[in-house]
């Protein structure tokens, strides 16, 4: 074990004297791999060739006073890797690292512990990972496939060989993928959940979790791309229906799967360590219309059909907080710059007098970051964003009142406070003159009136009201909460029309089984 590196390799060169000692002692040497100088971070200032290689360790620091066993090949020298980590010799916390670090540096991204799948972000795409003709293999080999085991490993080359014997065999996770030759895939885990719904009628969960940028948000959608349009891979559909164009041609599956897009851009931003990270939580039920088994067999197929036939989504612990304060290096929602990248015609239609010609410098919610970051074309995702938000909908009069609504959070930040004294009690109004004439504007509200609400509070007593005046920094936390509570209920706003849009219509006789997502 190392301070700074978790876990070094090495050969033990003497044993102690007693290991009933009250503290037993070894001496080893530190055994570097030969990726070791490419690979590895090392310390601020440090080196990764001044590591110490010979060292004396206390057994006692160690779970049962022993030293954690190397899995290595026959050779005695390299380090053994395994597409499920439940099948290597030795299975302990520096075994799990090693082999996951293998994998990845091989631009592997997932590994199998048992029924787990775990994913490491390549944090690049990978040419083929994601494929139609790897969705299409793994859709095939494990669940439209119910013939005799086959007699030499599946290969994508000779996928017309059968997988398992019966249904119960292929419905367990991990039961002999490594014989078989499937590599662990996040496929594979969607395929499987697909087979239990249809097969067992038994709803299926995918818990997908992880910490800040590990991947889950686009995980997420994989999945749920993958459920969408699994029957598309059944044998007998047909081959005009398969390619990408005629991907989304459902409207069920393409109300899906675009509620991704309206997500992302009203509830993900960049945080220092992830530039897409969800801000909130998000409970999604994905629901099928799962065909009768006496129906499906009276039709000659062995796997009932699910069809998907709509969705459901919770979401809860939003960040508000964001919308007002964001960290240096961070951004607050991504809908705000790309509404500041919209073409003018459309900002004339929004709020011609304080969107045309405006960056995020002008709104101090987001002077502390640029809609032009690099890695970010905030100008497309605008475009994708709007026509997402017409798939539920929102379109036209009710288009304009949510980025309306937008500029009116963007515009309370503009508003400033300074204190003053009126008969001896502290007070304060704003400052920010032309700010709040655009405020007023922009809402249809009195200046007046809006000053009024920002800098004091009323109170019921007894049934007589008081008028409380706020002190400016008082009237300031107000107008934040005042943006923040705007932005909930927008966001409340999209999901209900979301779920109003992809709830299931009606059964076509079967029943409804439900593969959630969390």
């Amino acid at each position: 074990r190392d301070a700074h590196y978790s876990w070094i390799p090495a050969t033990v060169l003497a044993h102690p004297d007693s290991l009933a000692s009250p503290v037993p002692r070894l001496r080893v040497r530190i055994r570097l791999p030969s990726d070791w100088e490419d690979r590895t971070v090392v310390p601020k200032g440090g080196d990764p060739s001044s590591i110490e290689l010979e060292r004396t360790v206390k057994l006692s620091d160690y779970p049962n006073r022993e030293l954690p066993l190397q899995n290595l090949e026959k050779d005695g020298k390299t380090a053994m890797g395994k597409n499920d980590m439940a099948d290597l010799p030795n299975l302990h916390e520096a075994a799990i690292l090693y082999n996951l670090k293998e994998r990845h540096s091989g631009g592997v991204p997932y590994t199998r512990v048992g029924d787990i799948m775990v994913a490491m972000n390549p944090f690049q795409w990978i040419d083929g990972l994601y494929s139609e003709e790897k969705k299409f293999f793994y859709a095939k080999n494990l669940i439209w496939q119910a013939q005799p085991k086959p007699t030499k490993p599946v290969t994508e080359e000779n996928g017309n060989q059968p997988l398992a014997t019966a249904a119960s065999e292929r419905q367990a996770i991990g039961y002999e993928h490594e014989k078989l030759g499937i590599d662990p895939h996040v496929f594979e885990t969607a395929s499987l959940a697909y087979l239990g719904l249809a097969l067992g009628g038994s709803d299926q969960t995918i818990l997908v979790t992880g910490e800040s940028g590990a991947g889950k948000t686009e995980t997420i959608k994989i999945v749920m791309n993958h459920l969408a349009t699994v029957e598309r891979s059944r044998p007998n559909w047909p081959e005009s229906d398969r390619d990408m164009d005629s991907e989304h041609g459902s409207d069920t599956v393409n109300r899906v799967l675009r509620a991704n897009t309206v997500f992302e851009a009203f509830g993900n931003a960049k945080t220092l360590r992830n530039d897409n990270s969800s801000r909130f939580g998000k409970f999604t039920q994905l629901q099928f219309d799962v065909e009768d088994t006496s129906y499906a067999n009276l039709n000659g197929r062995a796997i009932p059909s699910c069809l998907l036939a709509g969705s459901k989504c919770i979401t809860y612990l939003l960040e508000k907080s964001r919308v007002v304060s964001v960290s240096q290096g961070e951004r607050t929602y991504h809908i705000f710059y790309q509404l500041l990248e919209a073409p003018n015609e459309i900002k004339k239609d929004i709020w011609e007098e304080g969107l045309v010609g405006a960056s995020t410098a002008d709104f101090n919610y987001l002077s502390t970051s640029s809609a032009q970051e690099h890695g970010f074309d905030s100008g497309e995702e605008w475009i994708e964003t709007v026509d997402a938000l017409s798939t539920f909908g929102i379109k036209g009069d009710a288009f304009f009142d949510v980025m309306r609504s937008l500029c009116i959070i963007l515009q309370l930040g503009n508003l400033t406070f300074e204190p003053e004294v009126v008969y001896g009690e502290e007070r304060s109004s704003i400052s920010s003159i032309e700010a709040l004439a655009k405020l007023s504007t922009l809402m249809g509200v009195p200046e007046s009136e809006i000053e009024t609400a920002m800098t004091k509070r009323f109170m019921m007593t007894r049934g007589e009201e008081f008028t409380i005046s706020l002190k400016d920094t008082e009237a300031r936390d107000g107008c934040d909460a005042l943006a923040k509570e705007i932005y909930a209920r927008v966001f409340d706003y999209l999901v209900r029309n979301i779920n109003e849009c992809t709830e299931p219509k009606g059964s076509a006789g079967g029943f409804y089984g439900t593969i959630s997502l969390l």
